[in-house]
């Protein structure tokens, strides 16, 4: 028997449905109509780090130490790694146990670990690594060379190219992905193959709601759903299964016009930043597709060095500086622009304003509609690790929401986003599909549930440690359940 496991970064139900609307996409439609079908629970926060190290791990980020998508070390910023965690993760399980197993395009690990089998790094790896290093000429991996940028450097990006070219370029490398994933697979019998692939959340960020980009996306997706179904027997298991759902992005919480408004913060502004800002240069303006917008586009395009200088000095007028920020403010917020953000008391402060007061006065924001929830992080994590999670308090905006926690927006708390950025991580309709010989238990599933069900479809003792429960129905619980039915 061998198991698959199919990880799709970013895909969700809701996306997927809306797609099937429309197109029809025949491997999906066999799987769902054959599997066991369920949301999954993505963890807090739901994006891609912590959730991909809680789904290979089981455990939540107190557990596992990996809480974002960057880290600071030496005073520099670099993505999140997975093989800091001192938790074992499901290729060290397969290994110990002697199991072959395929593991490819996994995010945030660098370098590939040593396992018994074949390892390809994924997105967020400084460069291309795999194990053993021989496996770079034996498979084609020019599809696994990602261009993982920060979002100002996406942003520009998309100014210039503009999304459909880049979007396009994005499909192109999933199709040299699917050909050296089934050459892998084909390469001998494995008792697990793991195969993530990130292209939902690489594209829905920048063309969801385009509907015949997103078509042609989940095709590509299909046809790579395609290439494991036909090799699989029917003693074999396949889950598929992602890391958070999606959605379109409507609204920004700007969290420093909160944090400006309760003191918290100070606005480094110079008075070039005003005037620029003056004749239109701000938020709003780049809002829209709109006559701002595209001369920053031919600057970008024509004169980088002005650009520059005009950026550095906007910046501070409406980016709030991280290095001043942390200096001079009692409490400071961190995000990716996702619907979550961190807050942090200044070291300084904690005499003048305590977690309990600042929690009091978040929750007003969740009476007026702006936030979804308010947490504390020591209530909503266990483990070593809580205390270095990047702040005490976790806000999370409704679903449509991005919160942004660089920026200004003239004294309103909401705006609109950019025209670059399309769409937007939720935790809710998060994709499970499991097809096999056993019978799966689909009350409540969560991530962090992927590890112990592969654990005992494999007949291996789960870790105590482990916070997920296996979805791997007993036959005394299925036979009772039948009955049950049958009455």
């Amino acid at each position: 028997m061998t198991i698959f496991l199919l990880g799709i970064d970013g895909a969700s139900m809701n996306t997927i449905n809306e797609t099937l609307s429309r197109i029809h996409l025949p491997n999906f439609e066999k799987l769902i109509a054959k599997g066991s079908l369920a949301d999954l629970k993505s963890v807090y926060p739901y994006v891609t780090a912590p959730a991909w190290t809680t789904i290979f791990s089981g455990v939540n980020p107190g557990k596992h130490g990996i809480f974002e998508m960057f880290e600071i070390r030496d005073d520099k910023v670099v993505p999140s790694n997975m093989r800091s965690t001192d938790v074992p993760l499901l290729w060290d399980h397969l290994s110990w146990a002697n199991k072959r197993s395929l593991v490819v395009g996994i995010p945030f690990i660098h370098p590939a670990p040593k396992i018994n089998g074949i390892f390809v790094t994924g997105r967020f790896s400084p460069k291309l690594s795999c194990y053993p290093e021989e496996t770079r000429s034996r498979f084609d991996l020019r599809g696994f060379n990602f261009d993982d940028l920060s979002m100002e450097e996406k942003t520009e990006k998309i100014f210039v190219e503009g999304s459909n070219n880049i979007s396009t370029k994005i499909l192109e490398n999933l199709e040299k992905r699917t050909k050296a994933v089934s050459e892998m697979i084909d390469s001998e019998k494995w008792d697990v193959a793991i195969i993530v692939e990130g292209l939902p959340d690489d594209l829905l960020h920048l063309s969801y709601g385009d509907n015949m980009i997103v078509d042609e996306m989940y095709l590509a997706l299909d046809r790579l759903l395609g290439q494991v179904l036909s090799r699989m027997t029917p003693e074999d298991s396949l889950i598929v299964f992602s890391d958070h759902g999606f959605c379109k992005v409507e609204k920004v919480l700007f969290m420093n016009e909160w944090l400006l408004q309760k003191r918290y913060a100070t606005l480094n502004q110079t008075a070039l930043s005003r005037f620029l800002i003056w004749l239109g240069l701000d938020w709003d303006s780049l809002s829209d597709p709109g006559f701002t917008s595209k001369i920053f586009r031919y600057m970008l395009e024509h004169l980088p060095w002005l650009t520059g200088r005009i950026k550095n000095s906007v910046r501070s007028g409406l980016v709030v500086d991280e290095n001043y920020r942390i200096k001079t403010s009692k409490v400071s917020a961190f995000s990716i622009n996702e619907p979550l953000a961190w807050l942090r008391i200044s070291e300084n402060q904690e005499r003048f304003v305590t977690q309990d007061s600042l929690v009091s006065e978040l929750e007003e924001l969740k009476q007026q509609g702006l936030l979804k929830n308010v947490f504390e992080t020591d209530k909503i994590y266990t483990g070593k690790f809580v205390r270095f999670a990047p702040g005490k308090i976790l806000v999370e905006a409704p679903d449509g929401w991005a919160v942004d926690t660089l920026r200004w927006n003239k004294r309103e708390l909401s705006g609109k986003p950019l025209f670059t950025k399309k769409g937007v991580h939720r935790r809710e309709g998060v994709l499970f599909i499991y097809s096999g010989s056993n019978s799966v238990k689909l009350e409540s599933p969560r991530v962090h549930d992927i590890v112990p069900t592969v654990l005992d479809l494999m007949r291996f003792p789960i870790p105590e440690n482990i916070d997920g429960k296996s979805l791997v129905q007993k036959q005394k619980e299925a036979e009772l359940l039948n009955v049950a039915k049958r009455l």
